[in-house]
């Protein structure tokens, strides 16, 4: 199974496929995660390792600056 980090960018004016080449607190490999765009960031949360099982980890990429960054997420359930 190929496995890799790359982030894929497409420049939609010539239409063109390059590498971000990311720094930062880069995600493991996974599948199935969840992305949202807000302004110039992506917002990956979750996916499943083979490995590990599923994440629930949230990370943001900064387009800009194409770097990452392990966001703590903070949550409870409750029950009544």
């Amino acid at each position: 199974m190929l496995v890799n980090t790359h982030v894929l960018c497409l420049n939609s004016d010539t239409n063109k496929w390059s590498v971000a080449e990311s720094k930062g607190d880069t995600p493991a490999p996974r599948s199935g995660a969840t992305m949202a765009t807000v302004g110039d960031k992506l917002y990956l949360f979750g996916g499943l390792s083979r490995e590990t099982g599923w994440f629930d980890e949230l990370f943001m990429f900064d387009t800009g600056e194409d770097f990452f960054l392990s966001l703590f997420v903070s949550y409870f359930v409750v029950h009544g």
